[in-house]
């Protein structure tokens, strides 16, 4: 078995509405050197099968579950993050929410930026956030700063999670878990997780949009707001 060039991760969790077109955006990258790892853990009764109806040899299916009490305790997400970054086999790494699409030419524009400057241990892109269900307007966000070391900013919730790509060694540089558990740092999980490697090396942007970050009645969204402040939207 070859070994791929990127890994990437979705935690899929009862959004049978959405996860279709996360999983085929990952497929349709131009750029077809990867791995996907979608850890499943739905419990509605139809999310489940519409992962398992793909069939692609670069997907590899965990399904996992757990009790009531568990998902009290826990913020699960971080939890999957934590537990299966071992399994990636690619040098880079990804990861993608159940609820996000990818542009076609996503991993390819990555790839390409880490070729041009072998320095390189994080880039990250802009994306178009999209509000689903309300009458918020899209949002693009579009990247210059770097961040990180040798620089005065720390990515946290400037950056999203899913616009980020970087090297797998660079987990042996910070100490587990990496993200997170409790339900409290939730809709910042992400950001501590960024503002960690941020210590260890620097963000190089890739000011292009190359991924659209849908916001859903079930979803939480933090951001830095008009007047500097860490905020949080949380639809519904």
């Amino acid at each position: 078995m070859s070994i791929p060039k990127i890994t990437i991760f979705t935690c899929s969790y009862n959004k049978p509405q959405y996860i279709s077109e996360a999983i085929s955006s990952v497929l349709a990258q131009t750029y077809p050197d990867f791995e996907y790892i979608i850890l499943e853990n739905s419990t509605d009764g139809k999310t489940r099968n519409i992962v398992r109806s793909f069939k692609d040899s670069r997907i590899r299916l965990f399904e996992i579950d757990f009790s009531d009490k568990e998902r009290e305790k826990i913020y699960v997400e971080s939890h999957l993050k934590n537990t299966y970054a071992k399994e990636a086999r690619g040098q880079f790494i990804m990861y993608l929410s159940d609820d996000d699409v990818l542009e076609p030419n996503c991993f390819a524009e990555h790839i390409q930026e880490f070729a041009k400057d072998v320095a390189q241990s994080i880039n990250f892109h802009g994306w178009r956030v999209v509000y689903l269900d309300t009458n918020k307007p899209d949002e693009i966000i579009g990247v210059k700063n770097r961040y990180g070391l040798n620089t005065q900013r720390r990515p946290g919730r400037r950056i999203d999670g899913g616009s980020v790509m970087y090297k797998k060694e660079l987990l042996v540089q910070i100490t587990e878990p990496y993200f997170k558990l409790r339900w409290k740092d939730a809709h910042i999980s992400d950001g501590l997780f960024l503002n960690r490697l941020a210590q260890t090396t620097t963000f190089y942007p890739i000011n292009k949009i190359l991924h659209i970050k849908r916001i859903t009645k079930i979803s939480t969204h933090g951001f830095i707001d008009q007047t500097g402040n860490a905020n949080a939207y949380r639809p519904g």
